[in-house]
């Protein structure tokens, strides 16, 4: 439901075809589960709570990246969180 209305968000608000939306929304995807399968290695290696410390910094600081830059790139916020945490 949460990608149904940032796209129509999106789509509303800036314009973006729907073709590119899907385009994005399929690689946050596919980065997503890229991350999910980089974080169950790097629990085994370094055990969880270190991999949840690891893992969300770099992700919190790309949200903050992302809403400061969100007024000048629209589809800044999209993929950057999403790869990461």
């Amino acid at each position: 439901m949460t990608d149904a209305l940032v796209a129509y968000s999106f789509f509303r608000r800036f314009g973006v075809a729907e073709h590119d939306l899907g385009l994005v929304f399929f690689v946050v995807h596919i980065l997503n589960t890229l991350s999910h399968l980089g974080a169950a290695w790097l629990a085994r290696r370094i055990g969880f709570v270190n991999t949840m410390v690891f893992t969300h910094l770099p992700s919190n600081l790309f949200i903050m990246a992302a809403i400061r830059s969100f007024f000048q790139v629209g589809s800044a916020p999209v993929p950057l969180p999403g790869g990461v945490s």
